[in-house]
């Protein structure tokens, strides 16, 4: 049976490939023409034997040439793609001219073309540009933004929408030819990292001279991590990096909503400081982009173990989700700038409130093999938080292969939550059996402190590469929790119970993290990448319950059953190998890791709550991609993974947090493996701003 289901499997893929491969045969392809003549204005006369060469822009492969015929004439008719087209002549500096064909101009004609004198020491370009101009450059898509039109004081977002192949969702969530961008930036840095949403809502689409998309290798620690991502690139135009620009907004009905932004933004070349804020009590307070971050701050510097490094450090707060009437305040200032030639700095600071009032009703029923029961449950809730978060980053160029990066951050977090709920049990006969009222009131104050190092080296060899971080960060979180549930039995009185407790928990952690990277090229198309993580975590945390003491409002009777306190201590030690193929269009990168886990965890009297745990795991990865062409990719993935349960589900102890969910333990839990098999076919034409996106997975836990 298990050979018969192989079978079908590989029978699914091999009809899947035929068929996506088969799709690109039905475009009906198109040719444009390029003609022309070169002539002499200073003897008056036509230029013979002059060269003419197009190249392609996407892989700066050669096309086609010509030498000019006496008349200085030249005539090329070739399928439809961007072109480089460069003029040349022994007597004259060349002549180049960028060409962007689309549907409605398959031809350019450049009758009585002049080329530069040598004496003029100076490369003119000419760049023809039509309508929807989109083309690559090397693996990038481009987007040239003043060629797609949008309304008047548009937003980033609005010219997004306009792009072919590029949708928005209503979160702010971009997606490029089927796939999610995974980071937005400006001008090559993160603007408010990790809620993109702040450019591409507030930065005017005016100031854009061009959306850049390619992808990044992303060699996260986690193995799970997908080998690229997707990354948007807003070039601003040179007129918006000097000077000041920004935008205000706001809206009010005059009953019960309201909403203002403001964005003011001065720039100059390596300059930037930029201030924003934003007041709402409509879904606009929740600036979106998915569901990453719904509470807290983010300390995102991005990706350092990536291939293309490019910027990636902000934080910002996401707000709450979409449920009750949101009421947010969020502010934020942003510099950086450049200290000579070798020492950039930058700094950031963020402030968010926020408050939540939400109310619902749910009805559910329950069947079970014996019997019909239904639940009528109403919550309501009330939720404040403020956070602030500093951020900071010094780039040292320590030569001209050498680089080291320092980034410190700082934040805290007050959170005040009031809770109730109220459920109603009903049997089959649509009678009341009981009923529990749950209110909860927890209040919260965290911070966290971490500071990373980066260094970089490249090398004279080519693509020899060595990256390094080292990462400390602690953090603590003091909570205080009252719970009180009272349980009412319609039919047996004598069984009616209340709990009335005061829950006081405190959580310390320190974490230490080294990683490394060193990448050797063996020849021009293939190289090894060895890879190193040693990741230590050590926390401690109390929790102590109080009951109430009878006849007075004090809680001062500990509750054995549901205090504890342990020390925890996880050591992750993984080395990884992988070797890999980078030719042409195809791209090939075979290994794996091994890693160990080793968790303890230790009582207030140093007994173990669990056994000593020792993971050892093989996991393999192949990753394969073909482009047909820039526009047309295949792309192979074959990973595994194993994950440990974590101390809390390990720990044989009880947790009432939730009086009428009591949670416990399982020390007996062992880590799950999994095999995951992913293809995916793209084939997007920028002309039309028609795609094809496609994707088989196959996921199995043993």
């Amino acid at each position: 049976m298990k050979v018969y289901n192989l079978l079908n499997i590989n029978i699914l893929l091999k009809i899947f490939l035929l068929f996506f491969l088969a799709l690109p045969l039905t475009f009906i392809s198109q040719n444009m023409t390029i003609f022309g003549n070169i002539t002499d204005t200073l003897n008056n006369s036509t230029k013979k034997d002059a060269v003419v060469m197009l190249v392609r822009l996407s892989d700066s492969t050669m096309i086609d040439f010509k030498r000019t015929d006496e008349n200085g004439g030249f005539y090329f008719s070739t399928p439809i793609d961007t072109v480089e087209i460069i003029i040349s002549h022994h007597k004259n500096d060349d002549k180049i001219i960028f060409f962007f064909p689309s549907t409605d101009r398959l031809s350019l004609n450049l009758s009585n073309t002049i080329l530069p004198e040598k004496s003029e020491m100076m490369n003119e370009v000419t760049i023809y540009a039509f309508k929807d101009p989109v083309f690559f450059r090397g693996d990038t898509l481009v987007f040239l933004a003043d060629s797609f039109k949008t309304k008047e004081n548009a937003v980033v977002e609005d010219l997004l929408k306009k792009l072919p192949g590029v949708e928005v969702d209503k979160n702010g969530s971009i997606s490029s030819q089927g796939r999610e961008v995974n980071k937005v930036l400006v001008d090559g840095d993160e603007f408010f990292g990790s809620d993109p949403t702040i450019a591409t809502k507030n930065l005017g689409a005016k100031s854009i001279e061009s959306v850049e998309i390619y992808e990044e290798e992303n060699t996260d620690s986690d193995e799970t991590a997908d080998e690229t991502i997707q990354v948007m690139d807003l070039r601003l135009k040179e007129d918006a990096k000097k000077g000041y620009f920004g935008r205000a907004s706001g809206g009010i009905d005059f009953s019960n909503f309201y909403e203002g932004e403001l964005l003011f933004n001065k720039f100059n070349k390596d300059f930037k400081l930029s201030v924003f804020s934003l007041a709402s009590n409509t879904p606009r307070a929740n600036f979106g982009y998915g569901d990453i971050k719904k509470y807290g701050l983010s300390t995102d510097n991005g990706n350092f173990f990536s291939d293309d490094n490019r910027g990636g450090w902000w934080g910002g707060s996401n707000g709450y989700n979409n449920n009750g009437i949101p009421q947010t305040l969020k502010s934020g200032v942003f510099f950086s700038d450049k200290i000579g030639e070798k020492v950039k700095i930058g700094f950031n600071y963020t402030y968010n409130q926020s408050s939540l009032d939400s109310r619902s009703d749910r009805n559910l029923q329950y069947q079970l093999r014996d019997t019909t029961f239904y639940v009528e449950e109403r919550n309501s809730s009330n939720q404040e938080s403020v956070d602030q978060l500093i951020n900071a980053r010094v780039e040292i160029k320590l030569d001209s292969v050498t680089t080291l990066e320092i980034l410190p951050s700082y934040s805290t977090s007050k959170n005040i939550n009031i809770d109730t709920l109220k459920n109603e049990f009903i049997g089959e006969d649509n009678i009341i059996n009981s009923s529990s009222i749950v209110q909860q009131d927890h209040q919260s104050e965290s911070y966290n402190f971490q500071t990373e190092l980066r260094l970089k080296r490249e090398f004279k060899k080519k693509d020899r590469l060595l990256k390094y971080s080292f990462l400390y960060s602690q953090s603590e979180n003091d909570e205080d929790q009252l719970n009180v549930t009272e349980n009412e039995y319609i039919f047996n009185t004598s069984s009616n119970d209340t709990i009335d407790q005061n829950q006081q928990f405190l959580s310390k952690s320190e974490n230490y993290k080294s990683q490394f990277l060193f990448r050797e090229p063996i020849n021009k198309k293939w190289s090894i990448d060895l890879e190193h993580l040693y990741k230590v975590n050590l926390g401690d945390q109390s929790r102590k319950t109080f009951n109430k003491e009878f006849n007075s409002e004090d809680y001062n009777i500990l509750d054995n059953q549901f205090s504890n306190y342990f020390d925890n201590f996880k050591l992750t030690n993984r080395g990884g190998i992988y070797t890999v193929y980078r030719y042409k269009k195809d791209r090939l990168k075979i290994g794996g890791y091994v890693r160990n886990v080793q968790l303890r965890s230790f009582d207030i009297n140093n007994n173990p709550l669990t056994n000593s745990l020792n993971f050892w795991d093989l996991l393999p990865q192949v990753n394969y991609r073909h482009k047909f062409s820039n526009s047309q990719r295949i792309r192979f993935n074959y990973r595994t993974n194993s994950r440990q349960p974590s101390l809390n589900q390990l720990q044989p102890v009880q947790n009432n947090s939730n009086p009428n969910k009591i949670v416990e333990g399982n020390p007996d839990l062992r880590p799950d493996y999994s095999h995951q098999l992913n293809i995916s076919y793209n084939h997007w034409k920028g002309l039309t701003g028609s795609y094809i996106w496609s994707n088989l997975s196959y996921r199995r836990v043993m």
